[in-house]
């Protein structure tokens, strides 16, 4: 039987169950749809948060149809296609779909409960008991399977015929390998010692493994370990050490094409190409000892306080603790530049991509929903006092817990060298350098930014005034070059952060803007990528042209030039367009090498104009977000400020978590908000004309621009009085009736879907 024929089958049995079973279940059961759910009765936007059908039933359908590409395939070549076929059909419909409607039918009925607690309500104790331990096993099979499949892909030499495929553990063991592998063992002197070794190495970017007593420690201090702040404990047992050695050996197996058997290959290039050391504390003991003796055997110096014999660049004797570091560091000829800077906190790249979740922050500045804004100003070294700082406005510490606070920090710079077109670089590098600050989270960009601080930094003593710290050290530091004198004015006070925003920033925002309304995408012989957003989508590349801006809204084709000439190995790279694939949706050649070699071959591929074939990733900065609306065969935009309801069933938030994170999502995608005006804005799929709604606000920001596109492509004038908004409308059919009644011209286009 054909395969489409088998998928069309399924499809129409499905829907089917879906509305006669499901129908008839509901009736049988009587189910109110009228009824006010938990969620509406007990909303403290937490725990109990409304959500919409489409996103409910989203997440139901992501949990059932999660493992199915996983296990279908397997059972399929075991039993045949049709037993697995009836088994897909009939027992999701009979079992699957009618366990989990019962189960949330359940929870719904008692005020949201987990399966657990209403085991327990109508069972008793020890049947809930049972129930856990039940889910325990369940996803100890789960995880097991999981993680068989995930370590085959370190396996460069399967099973079968015994060849190599090197490819196979490349990308679960790249991540890795940092600037260095710091192995400590044992326990230091003082826990304080300990602890500041730690800090040390992790300041400089180095993988930290611990083993033994010094877990123990950094517990005791209170210190964060873990995967996210490369800080990882391996285990109190000091023959956990093998677990680096693995590492070691399997890179060596994978990248450096060594067969099994070359021990001298082998050692060779853990000697020569990982980089790694081992830190030792007295006293050592025979096991330790022969741990020592494998890793210099590898090439890796052991550095150590125990006052033992010596072995020049292998075998060290520290006595100092404060000096492993620097002695770790000269014996494997590892140089690293750190900026020192003055705050009460740890200032590293372990802490990019760190959360701040709601309830462990302090303070919160959104410009979503109040005044804030990152802006930099050339001036004359006259006009400067280099390291000023200033705050006007009120600290943290006067910030109620938990509060929403207006923030504007503006950089002020003078240089012989310094031009006004490197400003919106520096902006931009504003992100990575907070994002180092632990404890501190930073999205967005311009005056659409998002800086959450946390309990534990502000009980460290991290106030506004750090923030201009490490804003004068890293500007000072990386743009030496062009910057001789800096000094960074801090305002808090909310009537100083409106006047900032919006009489000296965003005006010169716009003049930015329209310096590119001379360029075009064809006018140009080269675009630019930019990976400046990789610490929360680390597999999210934006390609810039003239006429689409980065999706964050900030990085136009101007600045992604100017960064490339600031810092030719940095985020922004040339990307030649020499070889078209597809014009129509803006396919090129290099532009997908470029994009396969920035994405660490996470993506293969990427249109530059349209949201449906191949579009591009989104990361999680993105100003605005458009989807499909398949009733009125156009597209939604909901921009960041707006907090309600759209057309599609969602909200920017729920938006957000199915199109951020650097994947493509065909039929969603994040932009900025200049790109809606432009010519090549969803091009492939007809262009501006396809838009039907977007909030009033951000109608009202575009409409001057975005009516002289559609009058120059269209000839119609004044199109945003046809595009709908939360006034008129939000939810579909209300929609359609008003773009009927304006004659849209999405209706009469080729249907999108």
């Amino acid at each position: 039987m054909n395969g489409l024929v088998i998928v069309l089958i399924a499809i129409v049995l499905l829907a089917a169950g879906y509305l006669l079973y499901g129908r008839w279940l509901a009736k049988k059961w009587g189910i109110d749809p009228k009824a006010e759910t938990p969620a509406v009765k007990y909303e403290d936007g937490e725990d109990f948060v409304p959500s919409s059908r489409f996103t409910v039933f989203s997440h139901q359908f992501s949990s059932i149809a999660g493992a199915g590409p996983v296990t279908g395939p397997i059972l399929a070549s075991v039993f045949g296609w049709v037993p697995v076929f009836l088994w897909i059909v009939v027992g999701g419909l009979f079992f699957g779909a009618v366990q989990d409607f019962g189960a949330l039918y359940a929870s719904v009925k008692n005020e949201g409960k987990s399966m657990g607690m209403i085991i327990e309500k109508y069972i008793g104790k020890m049947g809930r008991k049972l129930f856990m331990l039940f889910c325990w096993l369940f996803t100890l099979l789960v995880i097991a399977a999981f993680t068989d499949m995930v370590a085959g892909t370190f396996n460069a030499y399967p099973a079968g015929d015994g060849n190599a495929v090197y490819a196979n553990g490349a990308a679960a063991t790249v991540s890795m390998l940092f600037i260095g592998v710091a192995v400590i063992l044992g326990a230091a002197p003082t826990a304080q010692e300990g602890v500041d070794l730690v800090k040390s190495y992790q300041a400089q970017g180095i993988l930290v493994t611990l083993v033994g007593g010094i877990i123990d420690q950094c517990e005791e201090l209170g210190y964060k370990t873990g995967a996210n702040v490369r800080v990882i404990p391996l285990g109190k047992d000091v023959t956990s050490v093998v677990h680096v050695v693995s590492v070691a050996v399997r890179a060596a197996l994978i990248f450096g094409n060594i067969q099994p058997g070359d021990a001298t290959g082998l050692m060779k290039y853990t000697m020569e190409r990982v980089p790694a050391f081992v830190n030792a504390f007295a006293p050592l003991d025979p096991v330790i000892v022969a741990c020592g003796a494998g890793a210099i055997a590898l090439g890796f110096p052991v550095i150590t306080n125990e006052d033992t014999f010596k072995v020049p660049k292998s075998l060290i004797v520290q006595p100092d603790v404060s000096k492993f570091n620097a002695t770790s560091l000269e014996a494997r000829d590892i140089k690293i530049k750190i900026t020192n800077i003055d705050i009460p906190v740890a200032f590293a790249s372990a802490f990019e991509g760190e959360i701040i979740r709601r309830g462990d922050m302090q303070v919160e500045f959104d410009g979503s929903r109040v005044d804030c804004c990152e802006l930099v100003l050339t001036k004359e070294a006259s006009e400067i006092e280099d390291h000023k700082i200033t705050l006007v406005g009120p600290d943290i510490d006067e910030m109620p817990v938990g509060s929403k606070q207006s923030i504007c920090y503006v950089v002020e710079v003078a240089g012989k060298s310094m031009q006004s077109d490197f400003e919106p670089v520096f902006e931009r590098k504003f992100h990575s350098y907070l994002n180092c600050i632990e404890g501190l989270m930073h999205t967005g960009q311009r005056d659409m930014i998002r800086i959450r601080i946390s309990k534990e930094t502000f009980e460290a003593g991290f106030r506004a005034k750090h923030i201009g710290e490490v804003l004068y050290a890293k500007v000072k530091s990386e743009f030496a070059a062009v910057v001789d004198k800096c000094q960074v004015t801090i305002y808090t006070d909310p009537a100083e952060c409106t006047r900032v925003r919006h009489e000296v920033a965003m005006s010169l925002f716009d003049k930015r803007d329209e310096r590119l309304n001379t360029l075009t995408d064809e006018g140009v012989d080269v675009y630019y990528s930019c990976i400046m957003c990789q610490a929360f989508s680390p597999s999210h590349v934006c390609v810039v042209t003239p006429e689409r801006l980065g999706l964050c809204g900030a990085v136009s084709w101007l600045d992604a030039k100017a960064t490339n000439e600031l810092d030719p190995q940095g985020p922004c790279q040339v990307i030649t367009k020499e070889r078209p694939i597809d014009e129509r949706i803006g396919e090129y050649e290099d532009v997908n090498e470029a994009v396969q070699k920035f994405s660490q071959g996470a993506l293969e591929d990427v249109s530059l104009y349209s949201i449906i074939e191949k579009p591009m990733t989104s990361c999680g900065c993105f100003e605005c977000i458009c989807g499909i609306e398949p009733f009125s065969n156009g597209v939604c935009i909901a921009n960041r400020e707006y907090a309600g309801m759209t057309p599609l069933g969602m909200t920017f938030s729920e938006l957000a978590s199915m199109t951020g994170g650097g994947v493509q999502t065909p039929g969603f995608m994040g932009h900025g908000k200049h790109f809606i005006a432009s010519k090549k804005f969803m091009k492939a799929e007809g262009g501006v004309a396809r838009i039907v709604w977007m909030p009033k606000e951000l109608k009202e920001q575009v409409a001057e621009k975005l009516n002289e596109t559609a009058k120059e492509l269209y000839g119609i004038d004044n199109f945003t009085d046809m595009i709908g908004d939360e006034t008129i409308a939000e939810d579909p059919e209300t929609l359609v009736a008003f773009l009927t009644e304006k004659g849209h011209p999405a209706l009469g286009m080729d249907p999108m879907m």
